[in-house]
């Protein structure tokens, strides 16, 4: 397990990698070609590891509730989550529809990634998943996100995609046009905020659901 660099999250337990998505924005292209689905069972352990509270994203560089994905895989990840229940575990999929298969233990935050209008039904379905928090990634922000029921929602991060040795970064721009609406409105209605540093916003955003940061800290 290691410390991360993704800024919302402190550690990332790569148990599960590889995802059949077929993103073209995806990060993880970057340094592992093939994507193919891979459980490390060497690895399940490592949460129990750590003894400090901590914030730790599940399967960052895959999609645990991805369709290819052996069901016993997953309930040997929520043995470990129970098994933990100092730290909080950060769950992301584009697949939230299987996670409703799934009871999620108290120390769970579950997050649909929504990155154009099309996925926008995913926040509905997140909203339905058995466990204490619910949040929305909307990274990259490729397109408008409106019409959306936000009750229900705990908490929303919203990013740019990740470009390196850009000199003219008009990905960014464009993700700043799109987020302008969406980060007034989020903020109106008093959900908390997380805003990515990769969308170089002008003002720095980092906000958290309060009660389940109360609790690790």
């Amino acid at each position: 397990m290691n410390k991360t660099s993704i800024p919302w999250s402190e550690y990332t337990w790569k148990i599960v990698s590889g995802c059949l998505h077929g993103c073209s924005y995806c990060y993880v292209k970057r340094f592992d070609k093939k994507m193919i689905p891979e459980y490390h069972s060497d690895r399940i352990g490592e949460p129990l590891s750590i003894k400090k509270p901590s914030l730790i994203f599940v399967a960052n560089t895959g999609d645990l509730f991805g369709k290819w994905v052996n069901d016993d895989w997953i309930h040997r990840v929520l043995s470990v989550v129970r098994d933990c229940p100092q730290h909080v575990f950060q769950f992301l999929t584009k697949n939230p529809t299987r996670m409703l298969q799934y009871e999620f233990p108290s120390n769970s935050w579950v997050g649909a990634s929504v990155t154009q209008p099309e996925d926008i039904d995913r926040i509905s379905i997140i909203k339905c998943v058995s466990a204490p928090v619910h949040f929305v990634s909307v990274e990259p922000i490729l397109g408008k996100i409106e019409n959306v029921d936000w009750t229900g929602i705990q908490w929303v991060i919203v990013g740019a995609e990740s470009i390196r040795n850009a000199n003219t970064p008009k990905d960014v721009v464009s993700a700043q046009a799109y987020a302008r609406p969406l980060i007034a409105q989020i903020k109106e209605l008093g959900i908390p905020l997380f805003i990515k540093p990769n969308l170089k916003w002008f003002e720095k955003v980092c906000e958290y659901p309060d009660k389940v940061m109360n609790e690790i800290n």
